[in-house]
């Protein structure tokens, strides 16, 4: 029985060890592995990026000219009020109401607190009527156009992108700034969210296409025929994903590798 039993553990452990061995190893190889992309012939749809911010069309600020006191306060944080809804008295000043349908989004004073001039008290924030803003590069700004057609993927919900269209492009100080409407966006879509816009500037059909993370330094590793070899390349018009080949010995078929 003792004799069995020791048997059986030593069986139990070099089977452990026997499998530890068999993952070490297959995590060894995929270290290695090379990830495998056919470099192939197609359209290729030529974009600029950049980061996008939603925003409300309509936002109110509450602000007095005039140093006063809080008589009351009628909404708080999160309500979804109607237009002409009362939102706060003031000891000095009329009783301000909300100038359009909107929910309360921020309050930054107490009943009783005395306000300063041109502090912002109350927003109130339209959240259905929503576009997004995305900041351009120059470069960028010379080829987007009023009426191109982008593409928004927001954070947390990778792979899937909503349409809109840029409707105007213009200068604030320094920076260049493209307004994007986008048509029926989800209410969980919120002001203040961030996403990754392309602004698609052209397409090019029938193009060598190879994947851009492949290259380093103009530099790709290629199988062709089973046989591994570097090549010099250089690369064109981009999506982001692939690019188009200028110049280079690649050819429809052949395997861009990736670690």
């Amino acid at each position: 029985m003792g004799k069995s039993m020791t048997n059986k553990k030593i069986f139990l452990v070099v089977s452990a060890l026997a499998i530890l061995f068999v993952a070490s190893a297959g995590i060894f190889r995929s270290r290695n592995n090379f990830e495998k992309i056919e470099v192939r012939a197609g359209q290729l749809y030529e974009a600029i990026y950049g980061i996008g911010k939603v925003k409300s069309r309509k936002q109110y600020e509450l602000k007095l000219g005039i140093t006063s006191s809080v008589s009351k306060i009628y909404v708080k944080e999160g309500d979804v009020i109607k237009k002409g809804v009362p939102l706060m008295d003031f000891k000095d000043a009329a009783t301000f109401s909300a100038p359009f349908d909107g929910t309360v989004t921020y309050i930054a004073a107490d009943q009783g607190e005395i306000v300063f001039p041109q502090t912002t008290l109350l927003t109130l924030t339209n959240l259905e009527e929503r576009y997004i803003e995305v900041l351009l590069e120059q470069e960028g700004a010379l080829r987007a156009r009023k009426g191109l057609t982008a593409k928004i993927v927001f954070d947390g919900q990778k792979g899937d992108s909503i349409a809109g269209m840029v409707e105007s492009l213009y200068p604030r100080g320094d920076e260049f700034v493209a307004s994007i409407r986008v048509d029926n966006l989800s209410p969980g879509i919120l002001p203040g969210m961030s996403a990754d816009v392309a602004i698609e500037v052209g397409h090019r059909d029938n193009v060598l296409l190879f994947p851009v993370r492949a290259v380093a330094g103009g530099i790709a590793l290629l199988e062709r025929g089973g046989k591994q070899h570097k090549v010099k390349l250089k690369l064109g018009a981009s999506d982001g994903t692939f690019a188009e080949v200028l110049e280079g010995d690649i050819r429809p078929g052949d395997f861009a590798l990736v670690k």
